[in-house]
């Protein structure tokens, strides 16, 4: 019985009292697709359409199926809605299968009638949330809620997708159960094989536990990356019938462009994930475990409630029941999502929760504090007495009490016993990422294997096929000849039969050149001579209808005719213009009758157009029967001889064709049994010569069938093996990501950590400055500048005068600020005074040491040679600066190299202090 189209059921649904089976759906409205367009709005599926239908209380789905049923669709429908009602749900809907549900072209066709859910598919949810991590995560969490339930309740979708996936308010219901799979329905195979974006690629028609775990992972990856990274929407076309991941992706992950992005994501969560779902692609489809990390059962296993605890598997997986975990402290901020029960499965609890820092570090850092505070002290008195005129040595206490802080930094931080959890959480994940190492050993160890088999079998098959070709060439070269004799002998009977149908041709066409064109002549004069007949009977005909009209029009008088407006007196008066019958009528119109104007004369012509019609009308359409005899009496004889001639003529054209076609039928025949006679040879030829190698060729075939197939067993077999390491595989990689978690959690355990907290930041500003103070007070005490800097010098100090009576020191000058640009050094250390503005040239600059002490002076100006003197008795000195050349090395440099000897008087001099051009 064929099905209705979406047509037919548009049409049927716009009278519901009169369709539909169901007394609800009778007293329903179909939503119409606009008030413009008054028709049911239909949506097509896979092998259905639905309608909306809104009765009084709800409104319902309606799905009419297109496509031919299953068997056993009823008792699926059944099972499936029985289970549903024993689980309650709250992620399903309602439903009933109507067997007899809906009248189309005075048919009835079944149904599902199911609850009508207002929401928005789960791609639409997504493309309006992006950039909204939060509810991004809040959904995620939800999926795996319902994931796990479903798991509970033994219920396997079948068509996990964003279009059977709704979220309303919030939560997610589920649609469409064609495909669903209970705990009843077990050991039966899968009616379709679901969305392939969501599917596994390698999935036929499995059907049982585990049927949404592929799905449930595209979904949830699809999700959590979005969630990290919204980019992945507009560049890889999501919401396109799909979320991110396509049939492409699945069927070539090492070529796809969206898999490469996500093991490549700057967010380690994508990172971890995407490679556990890559390990996914090589397993085969049952083997995929679920998104709590537990495999397959191999035996039907007891279903847990939703309120129990996580299995063990899965609780070994909670950070907080983690082997050496630490806690987070009481009161410490947490910017961990709050996600539910759902928190529990770890591959959540790693892909939504950033780990929090936690107080690594139990022992309060009051002694490092107050050494560090000591520290600042010190430094702050050794540089105030350095800049007081101390000995410069004292700076090396500085660093000194640097190494102190930092050696008792280490000692307390290496008796930190959080140290010994961190190394263990080190050590676990070290052995862990052994494992998989390991793992990835044996994986390519099997593909070089693999690949070992393939290249060995490959050889072998490719030297038997050679052997193969080598004998087939040999028996193409035997046969060669008679194939060759074949064709030859082919060829001439094609010639033989093309000269026979060309003489068939020739002498057709001689017939017909005579007795057919005496013939053709005949039957022209039997159609001449029929259309004569025929006329002449028509002509016949004609006259007499004529005679008729003419008798009736003659026999209708003006007397007893009823014209108006013409009386008696009148017709008196068209009788003596000659007017006595409806034949003469015409006549009115060339002579004029007094008392007879235009509107009479019209009356008196519509009375003969009257009697005219009436005689036609009663005119005889066929000729009487004496008249018919006659004139065909005229032609009889003359058919007849006509007749006799084309008889002849027929028969002798037919014998005459006859003739021809059996002389060809004749030589056709013969040419036909030595066609089969040369097939027949070169058969039997062939047929010897094949035998004579059939043998070898059956042993080279034979061997290569037998290598084959060992081949294939052989990598068979190390596929199986490699199955299971790759299965080993996911459950590492699990485990690797679970302690590069964990070992998050460690991140604060650090030297570096552990000093930030030893010293406080407003304790480092003030380190710092003290630092700088101590700096500068080496500066002023005569540590050597930088290129540029200037020299500042300290009191003067008057030198010790042995065996002399003492003196007053003099008060110590008042120094001067020297030109920005000029330095001036003394060796040994004294005191020096510059008198003078800052820019020289300007004021003579005097340089004043002390009196009676020898100085070497080193006075240094960018762009200017580079002076050193010797002074003695004279406390004031004027030196003039001589401008560098391009390629001096000393200003290059910025040496203390003597420009000219101490006595040059260019160099000192006693009066102004000029610049030299």
């Amino acid at each position: 019985m064929a099905l209705p189209t979406d047509v037919d059921y548009q049409e049927a649904l716009q009278n519901p009292r009169v369709s539909f089976l169901d007394v609800e759906l009778q007293n329903g409205r179909p939503e119409v697709q606009s008030a413009a367009l008054p028709f049911p709005k239909a949506r097509s599926g896979n092998f259905a359409v639905a309608f909306r239908m809104n009765c009084a209380s709800r409104s319902w789905a309606v799905k009419c199926f297109t496509r031919a049923l299953q068997p056993d669709l009823q008792e699926r429908y059944t099972a499936i809605s029985t289970h549903l009602a024993s689980a309650r749900l709250p992620y399903s809907v309602g439903f009933t299968f109507l067997p007899k549900g809906i009248r189309v072209r005075n048919e009835v066709f079944p149904i599902l009638k199911m609850e009508w859910i207002d929401g928005e598919s789960l791609s639409r949810n997504i493309e309006r949330n992006l950039g909204n991590q939060a509810a991004l995560f809040g959904l995620a969490s939800r999926w795996l809620e319902m994931l796990r339930a479903l798991q509970a309740a033994n219920i396997c979708h079948g068509d996990l997708q964003h279009g059977n996936v709704l979220v309303v308010g919030g939560e997610l219901r589920l649609i469409d159960y064609d495909g669903m799979y209970v705990p009843t329905l077990a050991g039966r195979r899968s009616h379709e094989r679901g969305h392939e974006n969501y599917q596994h690629p390698h999935r036929e028609s499995e059907f049982g536990p585990g049927l949404d775990n592929f799905s449930a992972w595209v979904v949830f990856v699809s999700l959590l990356a979005v969630a990290y990274e919204p980019t992945l929407w507009r560049n890889h076309r999501g919401g396109d019938e799909c979320i991110l991941f396509r049939k492409t992706d699945f069927a070539n992950p090492d070529r796809s462009q969206l898999l490469a992005a996500l093991l490549a994501s700057r967010e380690q969560r994508v990172r971890s994930l995407a490679s556990l779902f890559r390990t996914l692609l090589y397993l085969p489809p049952q083997q995929v475990p679920s998104l709590d990390g537990q495999f397959l059962p191999t035996a039907p296993t007891r279903s847990v409630p939703v309120g129990q605890a996580l299995p063990s598997w899965v609780s070994e997986h909670r950070p907080s029941d983690s082997p050496g975990a630490v806690p987070p402290a009481v009161g410490q901020p947490s910017n961990e999502l709050e996600v539910g029960d759902a928190g529990g499965l770890w591959v959540l609890d790693h892909a939504l929760h950033t780990p929090a820092e936690a107080l690594a570090f139990v022992r309060p850092p009051t002694l490092e504090r107050l050494v560090a505070i000591a520290t600042v002290m010190l430094t702050a008195l050794v540089a105030l007495a350095v800049a007081r005129g101390s000995p410069m040595s004292l700076l090396a206490i500085v660093p000194s009490l640097m190494v102190g802080n930092v050696a008792l930094w280490l000692v307390r931080f290496g008796s930190e016993g959080v140290r010994a959890a961190r190394k263990r959480k080190a050590q676990e994940l070290a052995e862990v990422q052994a494992e998989f190492d390991s793992v990835e050993a044996k994986l390519r160890e099997f593909l070089q294997e693999q690949r070992l088999a393939e290249v060995a079998g490959g050889k072998v098959e490719s030297d038997l096929h050679k052997a193969m070709r080598q004998v087939d060439a040999r028996v193409a070269a035997e046969l060669e000849p008679p194939r060759a004799a074949c064709r030859r002998e082919m060829e001439r009977i094609r010639i033989a039969r093309e000269k026979i149908s060309k003489s068939q041709l020739v002498g057709l066409q001689q017939i017909q050149s005579t007795t057919g064109a005496n013939l053709s002549r005949v039957k022209r004069d039997l159609a001449d001579l029929a259309l004569k007949e025929s006329s002449e009977m028509a002509a016949v005909l004609s006259a007499a209808q004529k005679h008729h009209v003419a008798s009736a029009l003659s026999a209708a008088s003006i007397d007893h005719a009823d014209i108006p407006g013409i009386k008696e007196g009148l017709k008196e008066r068209l009788k003596a213009a000659g007017i006595y019958s409806a034949a003469d009528a015409d006549r009115i119109l060339y002579y004029k009758v007094e008392g007879i104007g235009d509107k009479k004369s019209a009356a008196l012509l519509s009375w003969r157009s009257a009697v005219d019609a009436r005689a036609r009308a009663t005119a005889p359409t066929v000729l009487p029967t004496h008249h018919i005899r006659v004139i065909r009496s005229k032609y009889a004889k003359q058919q007849s001889d006509l007749e006799t001639t084309l008889a002849l003529l027929d028969d002798q054209n037919a014998k005459e064709v006859a003739a021809v076609q059996g002389e060809v039928a004749r030589l056709q025949q013969a040419l036909a049994s030595e066609e089969v006679a040369a097939r027949e040879k070169l058969h039997r030829e062939e047929h010897v010569i094949q035998e004579h190698h059939g043998a070898e060729r059956a042993r080279v075939a034979s061997e290569l069938t037998r290598v084959g197939v060992a081949t294939r067993k052989q990598i068979t077999e190390i596929d199986a093996r490699a199955q299971e390491t790759r299965k080993a595989a996911f459950g590492t990689i699990w485990k690797r990501e679970r302690a590069l978690r964990e070992y998050a959690h460690y991140d604060a355990v650090s030297f570096r950590r552990f000093a930030e907290r030893s010293v406080p930041p407003a304790l480092r500003i003030v380190a710092g400055l003290t630092a700088g103070a101590a700096f500068a007070a080496g500066l002023i005490a005569g540590l050597q500048p930088t290129g540029g800097s200037r020299a500042v010098a300290p009191s003067v100090v008057s030198p010790a005068i042995p065996d002399a009576a003492p003196v007053e020191k003099p008060a110590p000058a008042e120094p001067a600020s020297a030109p920005a640009d000029v330095v001036v050094d003394s060796s040994p250390q004294a005191a020096l005074v510059y008198e003078g503005r800052t820019k020289l040239g300007k004021t003579p600059l005097t340089i004043q040491v002390m009196q009676g002490a020898q100085r070497t002076l080193s006075i240094r100006k960018k762009g200017y040679k580079t002076v050193s003197i010797t002074i003695g008795d004279q406390p004031n000195v004027t030196v003039s600066l001589q401008k560098a050349r391009r390629g001096d090395r000393t200003a290059r440099s910025g040496g203390d190299a003597p420009a000219d000897s101490p006595s040059n008087p260019s160099n000192v001099d006693t009066g102004p202090f000029t610049e030299a051009e």
